[in-house]
C-alpha cells in the first residue's frame, strides 16, 4: 500500500507475475492511485491465476478504478480463487456495482467489500437480486452514504429472504 505503483510501470510489472505465480495468495494493492491501466492490467492477470485468494485494491479513489474498469474486473472473477475481494473506497458508483453483482453469480467469493463508495438505491437493488445465488458470508457496504431507504429496503428483502452464507 502508498507505494506509488499507480498505472505506469510498477503494477505492470506486478501483474506480469501474478499472471504465472503459482504459490501468491494474497495481494494487497490498496493506497497507489490505481484507475485506468491499472485496474485493467491486474482484471486481465487474474484471468491466469488459479492461486491467489484474496485481492485488495481499496482506497484508490484519486481517479477511482470507476465503472469502466469495474467492468474488465468483472469479466476476470468468475475465472478467479479469489474469495476476499476488497474495493473499498475505489469511487465505484451504481452501474459498477450492477456490473460486479452480475459476475458475483460465477465466483468464489466469501467476503466483499464495498465501502465507501457511491453505492445507491441502484447499485443496492443490483446486489440484493444475486444475494441468493452467491457464496458470500461477508458484505462490507460501510459508509455509503447515498444507499437511501429504497437501497436499505431492497437489502433487507433479500438478506431476509436468503441470508448470507454460513
Amino acid at each position: 500500500s502508498r507505494n506509488g505503483l499507480g498505472d505506469g510501470g510498477g503494477v505492470v510489472y506486478i501483474a506480469t507475475a501474478l499472471a504465472t505465480n503459482t504459490t501468491l495468495t494474497s495481494l494487497r494493492v490498496g493506497s497507489n492511485n490505481l484507475c485506468d491501466d491499472g485496474a485493467a492490467t491486474i482484471a486481465e492477470a487474474l484471468e491466469g491465476n488459479a492461486t491467489l485468494t484474496a485481492l485488495d485494491m481499496s482506497d484508490n479513489e484519486r481517479d477511482g478504478l470507476g465503472d469502466g474498469r469495474a467492468i474488465a474486473l468483472a469479466a476476470a472473477l468468475p475465472g478467479t480463487a479469489l474469495t476476499d475481494l476488497n474495493l473499498g473506497k475505489s469511487a465505484l458508483g451504481d452501474d459498477a456495482i450492477a456490473v460486479l453483482s452480475g459476475a458475483m453469480r460465477h465466483t468464489k467469493l466469501k467476503r466483499l467489500a464495498l465501502d465507501r463508495n457511491k453505492l445507491g438505491a441502484k447499485g443496492c437493488a443490483a446486489l440484493a437480486a444475486v444475494l441468493a445465488d452467491t457464496t458470500l458470508e461477508e458484505l462490507n457496504l460501510g459508509s455509503n452514504r447515498t444507499i437511501g431507504p429504497k437501497g436499505c429496503a431492497a437489502l433487507a428483502g433479500a438478506l431476509r429472504d436468503a441470508p448470507l452464507a454460513s
